[in-house]
């Protein structure tokens, strides 16, 4: 038994089918809550809204380097972690034994609040102030804090949020943790 159909029934029925094909990838195949995507590349992560810097920077970070005063202080330690934990507003530092106190206090957990306020470049004497960011400012210690510069490839460059009249500056690169 065959069945014909008309052209104009024909028409309808395959336009009905492709427009159900493309609703159903349209659901199926576009997960809104991969924003921003897993794998961040964010050139100017300084100047996005607090949910993307905080989507950007949740979780654990393995420690790739850190920059103090240039390149005469350039350290690289070996098994430093850092986990940020956005939910809770807590970082936890796990420090290499030989290098104690290198981005805070060997083994320590603080927690943290979001400040938005001008920000310094990384270089020395940088005036006036190069933008406005939102900054983890650590509320147990005294202690500068941290402001997200970019994120490539899963690497993190974090800068330290010294004040212009002191002669410090300190970055770190961060590589996340799967």
């Amino acid at each position: 038994m065959r069945i014909i159909l008309k052209k104009p029934l024909r028409f309808t029925v395959i336009t009905t089918m492709c427009l159900a094909l493309v609703t159903l990838f349209a659901v199926v195949g576009c997960d809104k809550s991969e924003i921003p995507p897993k794998t961040c590349n964010i050139e100017n992560l300084y100047e996005q809204p607090l949910e993307v810097i905080q989507k950007c920077v949740q979780g654990k970070w393995k420690v790739l380097m850190v920059s103090r005063w240039g390149y005469l202080g350039l350290l690289h330690p070996t098994n430093t972690i850092v986990n940020i934990d956005t939910r809770n507003n807590k970082v936890v530092i796990e420090e290499d034994e030989g290098m104690s106190g290198l981005i805070g206090y060997l083994n320590s957990t603080f927690s943290y609040s979001w400040e938005k306020k001008e920000v310094y470049s990384s270089g020395v004497g940088a005036r006036p102030p190069c933008y406005t960011t939102h900054v983890l400012q650590n509320n147990d210690q005294e202690i500068e804090g941290w402001y997200f510069d970019k994120i490539i490839n899963d690497t993190l460059h974090v800068v330290v949020d010294y004040h212009p009249d002191k002669f410090d500056c300190e970055a770190y690169l961060f590589l996340k943790i799967k």
